[in-house]
Order: structure tokens, then C-alpha cells, then sequence
């Protein structure tokens, strides 16, 4: 998914250390920064037995919150349904969705 993000805005995967449902990355790594300041090296963590068979995964967090927006928008009834569609069978909101494609289309 688009920066790491799973499609509806929360962590997909084992990651939720008591961050608790519904949670989003960036509170994710919010509570992490709470619980601990400065992060652990990868060698500090590969030292630990219960990791050596594990893989490290680098992930890009964010550096600010973003603050969401409220925005009203005119488009086709039809275009909204198909929208809505393909959102609910892929397991976006309809926020989430479009705000992923707008990335991807500015990206493109």
C-alpha cells in the first residue's frame, strides 16, 4: 500500500503492541516514540536470540501528524456509487480511496 499505509489507514500485520484496534500508523508510532525515545540499533536488536531468525523490515514513519480536512466536492452520482463500490469491496473508505488515488495520480 501507498507509504507503507495499509488501504483503509490502519496497520496491517502483527504490529499492534498495545496500540489497540482501529489504531493508524502515525499513532502507532506516536505511542512507540512515547514508550521509547531513542530507537534501537539494528545490531542491538539482532543480538536478542528471540530475533535472529527474524528479518529486518525498515519502515518510513512519519515525521509530523497531518492534520484531516473536511472538504465538500460535486461529482456524478454514478461515478460516487462506483467509487463507494470499489472502496467497500477492496476494503477502503471512501476517504481513504480517494485520497490514494489522488497521490497516485500526482505521482504518476
Amino acid at each position: 500500500m501507498a507509504e507503507g499505509w495499509g488501504p483503509t489507514g490502519r496497520p496491517a500485520g502483527p504490529f499492534s503492541c498495545g496500540v489497540g484496534g482501529g489504531s493508524t500508523w502515525r499513532s502507532f508510532f506516536k505511542e512507540m516514540c512515547a514508550r521509547q525515545r531513542e530507537p534501537s540499533s539494528l545490531e542491538d536488536i539482532m543480538r536478542d536470540e528471540a530475533n535472529r531468525d527474524g528479518v529486518a523490515v525498515l519502515i518510513a514513519a512519519p515525521s509530523e501528524a497531518v492534520k484531516s480536512v473536511r472538504i465538500n466536492i460535486t461529482m456524478p452520482a454514478d461515478v460516487l456509487e462506483q467509487i463507494d463500490h470499489y472502496a467497500e469491496q477492496n476494503g477502503f473508505t471512501r476517504s481513504g480511496f480517494l485520497t490514494q488515488a489522488a497521490r497516485k495520480a500526482m505521482a504518476a
